[in-house]
């Protein structure tokens, strides 16, 4: 074979110079020079204090400089060894010494890219910690990349707030590690948006339906108080919020869930309901607390008399509380010998009284009060030798022939009398009632 020279000269080869021509060709045909900005994928074949040696499978190594193995991970820059296969990206095709440098951080981030798509698509929640803040939001670290979550996807900053009360707040959130969701992926604009109220709401559905299938009617778990409303508490048992209504709060009634509990109070609640279809769990606190009813006939009898504060006035009556867990009502028609407009006229929510005891009904869980058999002036000592006298007026021993009212209206004159020294007609005017 005859062949050209670059002077034009002409020279003959052999057939054996002719074949490593053709295969010196073919290589040169099939070589795909590195081109900067590629992924690719090479092998570590050297660890070197101030690079690491990698073949991509062209003629040269490339080398991945130190201060880009200073941006990985401890624990993924520690446990390199050669041999091991890793992603890469190509930062320049050669410098000036001919050298192919590559990047493992960069090449780092295609796996992640991968994976925050996984995440998009798949809906799942990641648990991240908020490594700082800017104007609109804070930053997450998302392996090698890095993540942002607009403050307005935040669950604990306050709307309103001024641009200064709000970066405050965005500052006391780094640190945090928080539950979220991936809500936008942007390679090309290198731009990974997430959610942490959409992570916290799946999370907190998930765990809830986990809850529903694990948990049975009469457990008792530990909880948080996380938010008081109107009509109850919300407590987390676990990943997930449980209703504690108002009603089963306490024993006694309770008007508003904030005068016995605060918000990140930990407590134990007893599980009363189950409702799968509408994803809810009914919770009780007074339910573990001690009945006062089982024993309420070791501290109560009928005819005694004892003290008691007014909690409600309603048009028949008013109930009044013996103890937490205790309340009575004290019927109108038991208010006053004389007639009354409404009961409001004697009494009001908070008045300290003095009942005696008519009826009590454990199984119903009602105690039946009379205000007006009772002398509101006496104190609780001359109270005390009241309920005593009490006592004697329903022994076996007391006189058969002593009409019951006229005997109560005798003692009564007589407890007063040794309770007042002061003559009867300097009695303040009150007590008339009582010995009517």
């Amino acid at each position: 074979m005859t062949l050209e020279t670059t002077n034009g000269t002409e020279t003959t080869t052999t057939d054996e110079q002719q074949a490593l021509w053709h295969r010196y060709l073919q290589e040169g045909y099939d070589y795909k020079r590195p081109k900067r900005g590629e992924y690719v994928t090479g092998t570590i074949i050297e660890l070197r204090p101030e690079a690491l040696i990698v073949d991509i499978g062209v003629k040269r190594d490339g080398f991945v400089p130190a201060h880009d193995l200073r941006k990985l991970d401890d624990e993924v820059s520690d446990n390199l060894e050669v041999g091991d296969e890793v992603p890469l990206f190509i930062e320049r095709s050669w410098n000036r010494d001919g050298e192919l440098i590559l990047s493992l951080s960069r090449g780092k981030e295609l796996d992640d890219w991968k994976e925050a798509q996984r995440l998009l698509e798949s809906g799942e929640v990641v648990e991240l910690q908020i490594t700082g803040k800017n104007k609109g939001g804070v930053t997450v670290d998302f392996g090698q990349l890095r993540g942002f979550i607009p403050a307005s996807h935040l669950n604990d900053i306050e709307r309103g707030l001024s641009q200064e009360e709000r970066q405050t707040q965005l500052a006391g959130m780094i640190g945090h590690v928080i539950r979220a969701k991936v809500i936008e992926v942007d390679q090309s604009r290198r731009r990974l948006v997430l959610s942490q109220r959409k992570g916290e709401l799946a999370y907190r559905r998930k765990r809830k339906k986990e809850l529903l299938e694990t948990l049975s009617v009469g457990d008792v778990v530990s909880g948080k108080v996380t938010s008081l409303k109107n009509f109850g508490a919300f407590v987390d048992i676990g990943g997930t919020d449980g209703l504690v209504h108002v009603s089963e709060i306490a024993r006694e009634r309770v008007k508003h869930p904030a005068d016995r509990l605060k918000v990140g109070q930990e407590l134990q609640v007893k599980v009363i309901s189950l409702d799968t279809e509408r994803n809810r769990i009914g919770l009780s606190i007074k339910r573990l607390l001690p009945d006062a009813w089982a024993d309420i006939y070791e501290r109560y009898y009928a005819g005694q008399v004892v003290e008691a504060t007014i909690t409600n006035v309603v048009d028949f009556g008013a109930f009044a509380r013996l103890e937490a867990g205790v309340e009575g009502l004290i019927h109108v028609s038991q208010m006053s010998h004389d007639h009354i407009e409404h009961p409001s006229a004697l009494v009001s929510p908070g008045d300290e009284v003095l009942v005696r005891i008519i009826r009590i009904e454990p199984q119903r869980r009602r105690i039946g009060l009379s205000l007006k058999d009772v002398p509101q002036w006496v104190d609780s000592a001359t109270a005390e030798a009241l309920d005593e006298a009490m006592d004697e007026e329903d022994s076996p021993e007391a006189t058969p022939e002593a009409e019951p009212e006229a005997e109560m209206e005798e003692q009564t004159q007589a407890v007063a009398e040794s309770a007042e020294p002061e003559p009867a007609q300097e009695q303040p005017s009150t007590p008339a009632a009582a010995t009517d």
